[in-house]
């Protein structure tokens, strides 16, 4: 270790060579001027009342993340006991919400594009006949089915998720 050849000039602790700030008061070395061998100085009473770390949790602001101080054992075993119970699988109802939500909106897809690209130009080539414009509607129509089924089964899982 080096030897403690200079004193700070804010509280008087003994500093190293290579110092650029006290180690016990945090001073920047540079700015004053160093208390000379054998100049005995009492440091100087802070002023400032201590203050304990916050005990707060993360907050999340307007999509920015706040740091929260370093969490004990106990609160990382905790937060862990609390992760695993919230991970359990979902049940059999939220599968099946999941796929028919899944493949309500798949349905709709092929319906719309079929009454768009297949069905309303074979209306507007054979002159708005009858059948023709009705398959149109039908595809339209199928394809709206596909649609309320997807908007079912999201408001069923939201229900089920939060409720």
């Amino acid at each position: 270790m080096e030897s403690m050849d200079r004193f700070c000039w804010s509280c008087g602790s003994g500093i190293s060579k290579g110092d650029q700030f006290c180690r016990k008061c945090g001073s920047d070395l540079g700015q004053g001027q160093p208390i000379e061998q054998g100049h005995e100085t009492q440091p100087e009473a802070s002023t400032l009342p201590e203050i304990d770390p916050p005990k707060a949790k993360s907050t999340h602001v307007a999509g920015f993340s706040v740091l929260r101080p370093p969490m004990s054992l106990e609160e990382i075993l905790d937060e862990a006991n609390t992760a695993n119970t919230a991970n359990t699988p979902p049940d059999l109802a939220m599968i099946a919400l999941h796929i028919i939500g899944a493949l309500g909106w798949l349905w709709a897809g092929l319906f719309f594009f079929r009454a768009v690209f297949i069905s309303l130009p074979n209306a507007i080539r054979t002159g708005g006949e009858y059948w023709a414009t009705m398959n149109v509607l039908s595809a339209l129509l199928i394809g709206g089915a596909g649609v309320a089924a997807g908007i079912f089964c999201r408001r069923k899982l939201r229900r089920r998720k939060h409720g």
